[in-house]
């Protein structure tokens, strides 16, 4: 079993997520498989590739992750110590270009239903 589909197993018998959670979580994971991992790694200690590796990146202080050497825009937000939300992940991952201009990130996805399911599949790696 691999381990999104068994944190989604786990927190269906604590109670904590629905099944409709836990298809995000496995669907979000092929849409990382897809769109992302060509760029990004999502495992704890992944080295960062053409993108900064996103394990923990919800909560996550934006502009942090080691190995990565970011944009301005985000260097700014590290500076000020925000941190990436459900929320602003999924406002980024919409259209990166118009939520930090000059930012190197260029594919967007623009599908909601996938976005959402990729934002619960970021947010299950803890």
């Amino acid at each position: 079993m691999s381990r999104t589909r068994y944190l989604a197993v786990a927190a269906l018998a604590l109670g904590v997520a629905s099944p409709a959670m836990a298809n995000d979580v496995a669907d979000g994971q092929v849409v990382f498989k897809q769109m992302c991992s060509a760029c990004h790694t999502a495992t704890a200690g992944g080295k960062a590739g053409v993108g900064p590796n996103l394990h923990g990146v919800v909560g996550r202080k934006i502009g942090s992750a080691p190995g990565f050497k970011y944009s301005k825009p985000l260097t700014a937000d590290a500076a000020a110590g925000t941190k990436w939300t459900r929320e602003s992940v999924s406002t980024y991952l919409a259209a990166p270009q118009k939520a930090k201009p000059g930012t190197s990130m260029m594919i967007a996805v623009k599908d909601e239903a996938k976005r959402a399911k990729l934002v619960a599949y970021l947010n299950s790696l803890k």
